[in-house]
């Protein structure tokens, strides 16, 4: 079992969000339907300078 923590903090510090998570690792058999390999694929867009919030 592995827990895991984020938050996403803006330039004056506050805290705009968090998450939580707790994660078991397993087969990708076992959570995915098909061949999870063939429909994977990675994601070309030119990633923003900047999100806004």
């Amino acid at each position: 079992m592995f827990e895991g923590t984020g938050e996403i903090v803006l330039d004056d510090g506050t805290v705009a969000v968090e998450a939580s998570g707790k994660y078991m690792r397993m087969g990708i058999d076992r959570i995915a339907e098909g061949d999870f390999n063939e429909q994977w694929f990675e994601d070309t867009r030119e990633r923003p300078e900047a999100v806004e919030l």
